[in-house]
């Protein structure tokens, strides 16, 4: 859109209807996802994705894609959106684990120390699944010592490895 700046209005439109829907096919998935993380710098892009997000109708599976969205994006612990970095915070908590999963690898691979408390909860939250709240607590742990962190598991709703 920034090469193309008369498009903007209708592809912001594309994607507030796409991402209001309750379920997208695997291929328009692939094109939802190609095309957020092409605009990722585009402030309404950036709006849609976290409107999107905070919106409690927003189904599993693009909750998914956003926060995958959100982990490809390229962006640092500085250059994050800080709608992004509020609605990945808040799906750290997210009841729900396959939201959970995907959030910790997005806040692993963004790094920064924005994401210890959060994190810091989860590992001692005895409700939740003890896989989960161990890979938090060693997160934590070794982003305290300043180490870079890299994580890969297969995500079972996409059946993807993910890196």
């Amino acid at each position: 859109m920034q090469r193309h700046p008369d498009w903007a209005e209708g592809m912001s439109a594309f994607l507030r209807r796409r991402l209001a829907q309750p379920a997208v096919s695997a291929d328009e998935a692939d094109l939802l996802r190609d095309v957020i993380v092409a605009s990722r710098a585009d402030t309404a892009v950036q709006a849609i994705v976290s409107d999107a997000l905070a919106e409690a109708a927003t189904s599993t599976a693009l909750r998914l894609l956003l926060l995958e969205v959100i982990e490809r994006s390229e962006f640092t612990a500085a250059t994050l959106p800080a709608s992004w970095r509020d609605r990945l915070t808040e799906h750290l908590l997210h009841a729900d684990e396959a939201v959970a999963r995907r959030s910790i690898v997005a806040a692993t691979r963004i790094g920064g120390d924005r994401f210890d408390a959060p994190l810091g909860k989860l590992a001692g939250d005895a409700g939740r699944n003890e896989g989960l709240r161990v890979a938090r607590q060693l997160l934590l742990e070794v982003n305290a010592m300043g180490l870079p962190v890299g994580c890969e598991f297969l995500d079972m709703i996409d059946r993807k490895s993910v890196v």
